[in-house]
Order: structure tokens, then C-alpha cells, then sequence
């Protein structure tokens, strides 16, 4: 009986001292630096596409240049965040009829029996490098939710996506719009579309 008792306590003990823990806490600070900027090669703050006549697709000759100058790669995203029509034409008020942009890919012919919409394509090349001109397909297609570049979406058909796929820290890129424009405007008033450039 005594022997049972003597036995049951070191077992206690035992299985104590196997459970028994010690912690310790390693606390890690990365060193990730995340920092874009957009500019245009020349002085000028956007692009001016000039005249577009209904139907036509037209492009910007200067790219904006889109800099990481973070320490880690980034991938680029486009997105359209605002549509505007700041200059109304006469006897209406502002803020006149903005062009709506066309988040799924529509072919010129559908395109043109549309009024007051639009379709924005771009595309990345290296900043000293002026790319052909853009496919007019999903892979190249600006949409209001935001589309992230790869090695496919929005690259140069030059450069076979060299140029947007992961571009590391203190690299640029040269950035390049297009627009083709409905068939039909209720105004020929000016229209502006604001993009937003981020990294991820």
C-alpha cells in the first residue's frame, strides 16, 4: 500500500517536470523601404491628347515614367479613379457629360455606337524605348476595379514583359496610354480621366 503511494507521487513528479516550458520572443524589424513615383519625361503634369474625333483610337507620344524607388521588387497596378468634364461647352453647367470608361473589351464597330463612353488601353516599356502599337485586347484593357501588371497584362509586345514583371527597387518604366473614344459625344467639351498608379 505504502509502495503504491510512493510510486503515484513520482510519477506526478515526472509527468510534471516533462511539461514544464520555457519561451523566448525574437523580434524582427524589416528593412522595406515602398515608394513609387509618376511623372511625365516632359515638365507638363498630364497627358493632352488634343482633338480625338468619335471612333478613333489616340495615343500619347511622351511616356509618363513610373519609378520604384523602394528596396523591393513591385509589381504596378492601373486603375481608373476618376472621369471628369471640367471645361463644359456652352449652356451647360458644369460638371458637363464625362466619358465613362468600358471595363470589358468591346470591338471598335460595338464601340461606336456608343455615346459618351470610352476604352483605355496602356502599356509598359522600358523609359527609353518607345513601344509598337497597342493590341486593343483584355490584356491591355484599364478598367475602374484595377488591374495589376504581369508578365502578359499591360507589357510591351516588345519586350516580352520584361518590362512591368516584378521591377525591382530604384528601376523605372516607361508608361504609355491609349483611348478610342465612342462613336457619338454629348459635348465636344474637354474630357479628363484620372488613373491611379500603385504598387504592390
Amino acid at each position: 500500500m505504502r509502495f503504491s503511494t510512493i510510486a503515484a507521487l513520482i510519477l506526478l513528479a515526472l509527468a510534471s517536470r516533462a511539461s514544464a516550458q520555457s519561451q523566448v520572443t525574437i523580434s524582427i524589424q524589416p528593412d522595406v523601404i515602398r515608394s513609387l513615383t509618376v511623372q511625365l519625361a516632359t515638365s507638363a503634369t498630364y497627358y493632352d491628347l488634343g482633338p480625338m474625333s468619335p471612333g478613333n483610337l489616340i495615343s500619347g507620344t511622351t511616356p509618363y515614367v513610373v519609378t520604384n524607388n523602394g528596396n523591393v521588387s513591385e509589381s504596378f497596378v492601373l486603375q481608373i479613379s476618376s472621369e471628369t468634364d471640367p471645361n463644359p461647352g456652352p449652356g451647360i453647367a458644369a460638371p458637363g457629360f464625362p466619358w465613362t470608361g468600358v471595363d470589358a473589351v468591346t470591338t471598335s464597330g460595338a464601340l461606336s455606337a456608343l455615346r459618351d463612353r470610352y476604352q483605355m488601353f496602356a502599356q509598359f516599356s522600358a523609359t527609353s524605348a518607345t513601344p509598337s502599337a497597342v493590341p486593343e485586347n483584355d490584356q491591355y484593357l484599364v478598367t475602374h476595379s484595377g488591374r495589376t501588371a504581369t508578365l502578359i497584362r499591360f507589357a510591351s509586345v516588345s519586350e516580352n514583359g520584361g518590362a512591368v514583371s516584378a521591377v525591382p527597387g530604384s528601376n523605372g518604366r516607361g508608361l504609355y496610354f491609349y483611348v478610342r473614344g465612342g462613336g457619338y459625344s454629348t459635348t465636344n467639351s474637354q474630357k479628363r480621366i484620372g488613373i491611379t498608379i500603385s504598387g504592390q
